[in-house]
């Protein structure tokens, strides 16, 4: 199964309902950070498995993230990179700033706090696509 379908959790939830509205931004790269997988793009398939990120764990793929953000951000040029990570996966990207070559935002605060953060976030990042269509566009295509 595909990770971003995979996980459950209230984050994915809204990248569902955004795939399902078919608002989710084309330039748009999700990746996902597992405490089995280590960093994995979201439509990548993975097997269901009981894993929790520990700071140990963290640790141990944090170098290994690393160099995979590193490898994926040299293939692409990105304005911003949003991360929407709990405490306990933070140690896991520490240093990202060093590897990347754009501004990294964060979703700060409680888990309802770092979804609308998300949210306007990545309705930002529709609204400023380059393959966005205006109302009146949309319109004229339909007659």
């Amino acid at each position: 199964m595909k990770a971003v379908n995979r996980y459950d959790g209230v984050n994915f939830r809204v990248l569902k309902k955004f795939e399902r509205e078919r608002t989710l931004p084309k330039n748009l790269d999700i990746v996902v950070i597992s405490a089995k997988y280590g960093l994995i793009k979201s439509d990548d398939h993975i097997n269901n498995y009981d894993m929790r990120m520990t700071k140990k764990r963290a640790s141990e793929l944090h170098s290994q993230i690393l160099d995979n953000l590193k490898a994926l951000v040299s293939n692409t040029t990105y304005k911003e990179i949003f991360v929407n990570l709990g405490k306990d996966y933070l140690p896991a990207i520490q240093g990202i700033e060093a590897v990347v070559a754009c501004p990294v935002a964060y979703a700060e605060g409680r888990i309802g706090e770092k979804m609308a953060s998300m949210k306007k976030w990545i309705t930002r990042i529709a609204l400023s696509s380059e393959d966005q269509r205006t109302l009146t566009e949309i319109l004229d295509l339909q007659k």
